[in-house]
């Protein structure tokens, strides 16, 4: 699915959001407009979305856009959810979608900038910054050279910690075509890491008996 791109907002948690009981009431006001529904159920599931993005799109991802993109789609999706108890899953699932599509575009993105100069760009570190901060740069420049499926199931299994089930769910797939895509996906970047001088050591420290 294609994640729908409205005219940029700006959601913003309100202070004294409404209270709701449980996410059937608030799916219940949500879909009934009722003031400070909305702001409700961003207050609830937002922080979820933002960890899950954060972790996902790295140092220079535009966490707040993608929340928007996530919040836009569970809003105009909302009456397709047949339980409403199943809110914090739904909301999960659409940002995995929106994921899915950034990644995608993101990989569009570089391989025309490297068919226009021909080298991958150097991600530029300030001097002030820490071994690990270097490090992370460039695990997530190894990260933008994936595919956005392998990318996305990575991220969701050594990022953010999913299960392989709940990895499955999430994007409408076997657990056995996730474990197999997960084995490629991790293969792939352990080979990157060691080729890379500033993550050699810590992929060969995560080896280790």
């Amino acid at each position: 699915m294609q994640p729908h791109h409205p005219p940029k907002l700006r959601l913003v948690a309100a202070c004294g959001a409404r209270e709701l009981s449980g996410d059937r009431e608030l799916v219940r006001a949500c879909l009934a407009r009722e003031a400070g529904a909305g702001d409700a159920l961003w207050h609830k599931h937002g922080p979820m979305v933002f960890r899950l993005l954060g972790r996902a799109l790295g140092p220079h991802g535009d966490v707040e856009d993608a929340a928007q993109d996530v919040f836009v789609n569970v809003f105009s999706k909302l009456d397709t959810l047949r339980n409403p108890e199943a809110l914090q899953s739904f909301v999960y699932s659409v940002a995995v979608r929106v994921l899915k599509w950034e990644f995608r575009q993101r990989r569009a993105r570089r391989l025309l900038h490297l068919w226009g100069d021909a080298k991958f760009p150097d991600v530029q570190v300030a001097a002030a910054d820490t071994d690990a901060r270097y490090a992370l740069e460039h695990l997530y420049r190894v990260l933008d050279r994936m595919g956005a499926e392998d990318r996305l199931i990575f991220s969701l299994r050594h990022l953010e910690g999913m299960k392989l089930q709940e990895i499955a769910d999430s994007l409408g797939v076997s657990v056995a075509t996730t474990k197999r895509k997960l084995q490629r996906a991790s293969a792939w970047v352990s080979a990157a890491v060691d080729g890379d001088p500033a993550l050699a050591s810590y992929g060969t420290k995560e080896r280790a008996p």
